[in-house]
């Protein structure tokens, strides 16, 4: 089963977690949808927040496919209207709790939790795309590597990561095939100041 990992596109900033696309947004999930509608995906996924399910509904128009929302793909939960006094996830002691804010390890059990539903009924034939955040990138690498420590890496609005499952392989169960593809982004419509919006945008 071929995996593909896609940010949302850029969407308009703001206080509210559920934000709309930008202008640019719908353009990068339009060029998104050019880029794969020739390929063959089998299933679509979404985190159920509005720039994700904004990004992917020109995909799953484009593929014929039904788009599924699953809330375990949505971004690290903070549901407080206050959180200066909050560090980021990671920079968390262990045994530190903030109400209305999740925490890194249950962060990763849901993120884990959905891939693993996804890998218990995989075939090889399969090529699923899935549309999230940064932060999920984040906890599906550090669950895919197995390192158990950090791991962050830079993710493009409209990015395609390509991960391949191959159960059984002496060489490892999972393949990095692509990070960070933005090939639909390149060309004379696309500037390279009109590419940016990296991981620390949410």
């Amino acid at each position: 089963m071929d995996v593909l990992l896609v940010r949302h596109a850029h969407d308009l900033r703001s206080s509210s977690d559920d934000r709309p696309l930008s202008p640019l947004g719908h353009a990068q999930a339009a060029a998104l949808a050019r880029q794969l509608s020739g390929t063959r995906i089998t299933g679509l996924w979404s985190s159920p927040s509005e720039r994700a399910r904004q990004t992917g509904a020109p995909l799953a128009s484009a593929l014929g496919l039904p788009m599924r929302c699953d809330p375990r793909l949505d971004e690290i939960r903070n549901d407080r209207e206050d959180d200066s006094g909050v560090p980021p996830p990671r920079e968390r002691a262990s045994a530190a709790r903030f109400e209305g804010v999740e925490d890194w390890p249950a962060f990763l059990l849901r993120v884990s939790s959905f891939l693993g539903e996804l890998c218990a009924g995989a075939r090889e034939d399969q090529r699923v795309v899935i549309v999230t955040h940064s932060g999920v990138f984040d906890a599906l690498h550090e669950v895919l590597t197995g390192a158990g420590c950090r791991i962050e890496l830079e993710v493009d609005h409209t990015a395609v990561t390509t991960w391949r499952y191959r159960p059984g392989s002496a060489a490892g169960t999972w393949l990095l095939r692509r990070h960070n593809d933005i090939g639909h982004l390149r060309g004379p419509a696309w500037p390279e100041s009109s590419l940016w919006c990296r991981s620390e945008e949410r």
